[in-house]
């Protein structure tokens, strides 16, 4: 919560949200209360986009190229769904797609070598470095740090990118 707060400017009015988020032991909020509450709360524009469409997320499979959504956002999360699709390129492509021009988009993901049984995919440092540069985003954040998740220690990575053109 506190790094997603870090990114998030007052000009962002428009929320979208990939997986349908809750906050877990993050003060001062209920457990599991979903991060809608909140961003409505505020007066956010708010999606999210879910292949189970559960908790009023918009039913979306993100391994294919979504094509009938044309809405764009200012700011968009990925906490912790991307590594459950199978085919990544296409869930990046579509947020990609959803951004808005000097949008944000904001992942935080599982590092290479934590969590081995959660997800399919994990990407290194490196490949977002490449990708942000090979996108001509402006690259705010990429750094690991050891999160408390699930009663266990896992390394996390976390990744900022502002989109500077389609």
């Amino acid at each position: 919560f506190q790094f997603m707060n870090k990114w998030l400017r007052e000009n962002h009015k428009s929320i979208g949200e990939f997986g349908d988020q809750q906050f877990l032991s993050c003060p001062p909020f209920p457990e599991k209360q979903f991060t809608r509450v909140h961003w409505k709360a505020k007066g956010k524009d708010y999606d999210s986009f879910d292949i189970n469409g559960f908790g009023d997320s918009i039913m979306m499979d993100l391994n294919v190229e979504v094509l009938e959504h044309k809405k764009q956002y200012d700011f968009l999360t990925d906490f912790g769904t991307f590594e459950h699709v199978n085919n990544f390129y296409m869930a990046l492509r579509n947020m990609h797609n959803f951004c808005k021009v000097g949008g944000m988009m904001v992942h935080i993901l599982p590092a290479l070598g934590h969590w081995p049984d959660h997800g399919t995919w994990r990407a290194q440092r490196p490949f977002w470095i490449k990708l942000g540069k090979a996108n001509n985003y402006k690259i705010r954040d990429v750094h690991e740090e050891a999160t408390w998740i699930g009663g266990h220690d896992s390394d996390q990575i976390y990744i900022v990118y502002e989109k500077q053109e389609d």
